[in-house]
């Protein structure tokens, strides 16, 4: 499931993640414009292998209307399960949702942001840049991606959870822990 998560002055991050494993996929940062969708979406049908009509790949995000498009110029239409939580808020409070079936078939049960609500709210607390109201915001969008890059590593290859496993590893991507140093070298 990806959702877009951050803003910062009128720029966002645009974050995927995998849902069972926490698995940081890709990212993009920018402004909530078609072409940053488009490019999230693209990233990710590059580090996914491409689904089928049996291994369907499930989608959830929140009511953007600028993921169908993207969605539809990287997936085939029939290999896609895709579900979207719309948040409805009044004076800034949330007042009520609603889940909206785009694609395919998606029980409502599983249509759902809450596991990248839960990544937002750590990426919130560990960079610095992404805590409202501060003054150690990114001055150049290059930086910001660098720093979401770091990241993504750490969440990836070194950060382990309760059962000593990274998300890497959940998804077999490697066997063991990683060092930081390990990863400055990685060729």
């Amino acid at each position: 499931q990806y959702y877009p998560n951050y803003q910062q002055g009128d720029c966002y991050a645009y974050i995927a993640i995998k849902r069972n494993s926490k698995l940081h996929l890709a990212h993009a940062v920018g402004k909530r414009l078609d072409i940053i969708a488009d490019y999230l979406v693209w990233k990710l049908s590059q580090v996914l292998t491409p689904p089928t009509f049996t291994h369907k790949l499930e989608i959830y995000t929140d009511g953007n209307k600028q993921y169908t498009t993207p969605l539809l110029n990287n997936f085939r239409k029939d290999c896609l399960i895709y579900g979207q939580l719309v948040k409805f808020k009044k004076n800034r409070r949330f007042v009520y949702k609603i889940k909206r079936k785009v694609f395919g078939n998606p029980d409502y049960e599983d249509i759902d942001t809450v596991n990248i609500e839960s990544y937002n709210a750590i990426l919130r607390e560990r960079i610095s840049r992404l805590v409202r109201r501060t003054r150690c915001f990114s001055k150049q969008r290059s930086m910001f991606e660098k720093h979401l890059d770091i990241f993504q590593a750490y969440n990836n290859a070194i950060k382990e959870d309760s059962n000593h496993e990274t998300p890497a590893m959940k998804e077999s991507l490697t066997s063991k822990k990683w060092e930081w140093m390990q990863i400055f070298i990685f060729r």
